[in-house]
């Protein structure tokens, strides 16, 4: 994934960097990955970093049910719990009631 930055990219990292590595180089999360999860939410396994009793593979879509840790996932058919880092949000989806 690409970012389309439309000021020039020193006031853009200005803004929105807060912190670099020993080389400069821009510390960030992806989009999917910062946003703060809450019921409801669309999200996709980005990756299966623990032991797992249900059948789950990465890119299999899911709806937030409840925010841990872990956070409770809906998938078809059965639910799952699994830690933030193997979530991503589905980006472009429409806002949430505030009262969810």
């Amino acid at each position: 994934m690409h970012l389309a930055i439309r000021t020039s990219l020193e006031d853009w990292e200005r803004e929105h960097v807060k912190e670099r590595d020993s080389f400069g180089v821009p510390l960030m999360k992806c989009p999917g990955c910062w946003v703060e999860l809450r019921p409801g939410h669309q999200v996709r396994i980005r990756a299966l970093t623990g032991q797992h009793e249900e059948p789950l593979e990465v890119g299999q879509l899911g709806v937030v049910e409840l925010v841990g840790p872990p956070i409770t996932v809906r998938f078809d058919g059965l639910r799952a719990m699994l830690a933030r880092e193997e979530l991503t949000y589905v980006l472009g989806q429409p806002a949430l009631n505030q009262e969810l």
